[in-house]
C-alpha cells in the first residue's frame, strides 16, 4: 500500500486507477509531520510518545523513557501496542518503532519485531581539537 499505492474507482462502472499514498519520485512534495502524545482508541486507549507521519499516514512511532527506565521497556510497550487486544489497525501503516532513553540511546526495529532482534543506532564519536 505505501510502496505501490492503492487501487480506487470514483464511479461504479469506472475503471480503477492507482493513487500513490507516497511521491517516492519526489519525497520533497511529501507532507512530514511529528506529533506528540497521540492518543490511539481502541480496545484500549494508548498514547504513543511521538509518531511520525508522512502525508498524514503514521510511519514511525517513538517511545521515549526517562534514564531510570529500560530501553527495554519501551520495546516491549510497543510490541504489547501491536497486538489485536490493544491498538493492531493503528499499527498497519508503521512501518519503524523505536524506544530510547537517555543513558542507553535508541534502539530500533520493523513493525512486528521481536525486543531480541531490535538494532541499537550508533553514535558516531565526535573529538574536538584545540587549535593554536
Amino acid at each position: 500500500m505505501l510502496r505501490y499505492g492503492v487501487s480506487v474507482k470514483a464511479e461504479a462502472g469506472e475503471n480503477t486507477e492507482t493513487i500513490k499514498l507516497i511521491n517516492w519520485e519526489e519525497p520533497t512534495e511529501n507532507d512530514f509531520a511529528i506529533a506528540e502524545e497521540v492518543t490511539v482508541c481502541g480496545n484500549y486507549t494508548r498514547r504513543p510518545d511521538i509518531v511520525l507521519y508522512v502525508n498524514g499516514i503514521a510511519v514511525g512511532v517513538l517511545e521515549l523513557k526517562n534514564s531510570r527506565v529500560s530501553i527495554g521497556d519501551g520495546i516491549r510497550q510497543s510490541i504489547s501496542n501491536q497486538q489485536p487486544e490493544f491498538n493492531a489497525p493503528f499499527f498497519s501503516t508503521v512501518q519503524f518503532i523505536f524506544a530510547g532513553n537517555d543513558s542507553e540511546g535508541m534502539q530500533y526495529g520493523s513493525i512486528g519485531t521481536e525486543e531480541k532482534y531490535s538494532f541499537a543506532g550508533k553514535r558516531k564519536s565526535r573529538t574536538i581539537h584545540a587549535t593554536s
